[in-house]
């Protein structure tokens, strides 16, 4: 039974006091609910054995009947390039659309849908709860993918910003979501650790600029240095919402914020689901980021990119891609994409003729 992942030990390597070994071969200190502090590899921990398993009807040579598969592809096939996209983040580099988007992007929607909460948050959702005889594993893995997807167009209109935290004495943590509820100012979001001394914030909203052309498609992503306190806040939440343990580069540092951690799963569903956009609206735009990755895989110039509404399944295999949701009781929606000047911005509305999209028996 494969060991699955929902925090990528690449990513929780990065929280190590050490960069000699590979990351997920990095040690790193690991404060678990009611125990005490220990170490612990980045590969050890962050995963439950058989947590993206299906069954799929049919026969093997070796058994028939149902075999294994796995949605691990679906929900995680980034990983490959995250290292290089989280270096360049870190470094207040600036990054090109490409990577942004066929790598940041999916990382942080990822972040809401690959862990074992993802299971507890889904199956007590109204209408699940309605066909509970229906729940299985295999139902609410399959539904990894789709929130997967629906997720990616917010991700995208959402403003980023880059948290770089000041003082060496005064670290991130991270915690067993990988991620914990957080605000600027009046905007009210998510803090996403991606390093000892980085974040990302993640501020939903229904319209955003989404790219801007410099000699190049770039996102728009802000950076702002942050001092100890504001750190030290960021922490004390990640703790507070963790379920299962909070992990850091040294001893002091969990032992700081053990206290906070309540292993209270009751607040998570309004913590993890707290995206102020309507399913109506996530359905109207679940292709967006299939249509950008399309516009823009040759990088062209505003003035010659390609319609906005069009998905290219030739450009979207040139590199990993998330499931394309298929409805066949649905025609294509109408993009939200727009191109104005040497930007290219995304508005998250629904259809007022949402209706007339379905398709319904006789039509």
């Amino acid at each position: 039974m494969a060991r699955d992942h929902y925090l990528a030990a690449a990513l929780l390597g990065r929280f190590s006091a050490s960069n000699t070994l590979p990351a997920r071969d990095r040690r790193l200190f690991v404060a678990r609910h009611g125990r005490n502090i220990s170490t612990a590899r980045a590969s050890s921990f962050g995963y439950v054995n058989g947590l993206y398993d299906v069954e799929r009807s049919g026969s093997t040579d070796s058994q028939p009947g149902h075999a294994a598969t796995s949605v691990d592809q679906h929900v995680a096939g980034y990983e490959s390039a995250l290292p290089f996209v989280l270096d360049q983040l870190k470094a207040s580099e600036p990054i090109a659309l490409k990577p942004w988007l066929r790598t940041a992007v999916p990382f942080v929607a990822a972040a809401f849908v690959r862990g074992p909460d993802f299971n507890k948050r889904f199956e007590r959702r109204s209408f699940v709860e309605a066909t509970a005889g229906s729940v299985s594993p295999d139902n609410t893995n399959n539904a990894r993918s789709i929130e997967l997807s629906l997720l990616l167009a917010p991700v995208m209109a959402a403003r980023w910003v880059i948290f770089h935290g000041a003082s060496l004495e005064t670290p991130f943590i991270i915690n067993n979501l990988g991620i914990t509820p957080s605000a600027d100012g009046a905007d009210r979001g998510f803090v996403i650790p991606i390093s000892n001394y980085t974040a990302i914030g993640i501020f939903p909203r229904s319209t955003g600029t989404v790219a801007i052309y410099r000699s190049g498609w770039v996102p728009v992503i802000e950076h702002r240095v942050i001092d100890s306190i504001m750190v030290t806040d960021c922490n004390q939440c990640t703790a507070a919402v963790a379920t299962e343990w909070i992990a850091g580069r040294n001893q002091r540092i969990l032992e700081d914020n053990i206290q906070f951690i309540k292993a209270d799963e009751s607040q998570l569903t309004q913590a993890m689901e707290g995206w102020p956009i309507t399913y109506r609206s996530l359905v109207s735009h679940d292709r967006e980021w299939h249509r950008l990755v399309s516009a823009t895989a040759a990088d062209l110039s505003p003035s010659e990119l390609p319609n906005l509404q069009e998905v290219v399944p030739a450009k979207l295999a040139a590199d990993w891609c998330p499931p394309v949701i298929l409805r066949i009781n649905m025609l294509e929606m109408p993009t939200g994409l727009s191109l104005a000047g040497r930007t290219i911005r995304l508005k998250l509305d629904t259809p007022a003729d949402y209706g007339k999209y379905f398709i319904t028996p006789g039509d």
